[in-house]
């Protein structure tokens, strides 16, 4: 059986929402939007001094890589023979 109206009421034609008007009034905000928006860009004219350099100084390698060699069984922090009991932690 199919949903059927009632035809004795007299708001019926107002129970739909009409979304049109909303559609034409968010459309020409958009427009209104981007057009205007280009134009609020204000910004200040700012000289920078240059240097001599253009590349940035290179950083010190902070990582640290720990090791232990098969054949003579010792351990290694970069590369460095480190005695197998120190308690010691380079800084």
């Amino acid at each position: 059986m199919a949903f059927q109206r009632q035809t004795g009421d007299p708001f019926d034609h107002l129970a739909d929402i009409n979304v049109t008007p909303l559609v034409d009034v968010m459309l020409v905000l958009l427009i209104i939007f981007m057009v205007t928006a280009p134009m609020l860009h204000q910004g200040v004219s700012v000289s920078l001094p240059k240097t001599g350099d253009d590349e940035p100084p290179a950083r010190a390698s902070r990582t640290r890589s720990s090791s232990r060699s098969r054949s003579d069984g010792r351990y290694y922090i970069n590369e460095t023979p480190v005695a197998r009991g120190s308690a010691s932690r380079p800084a």
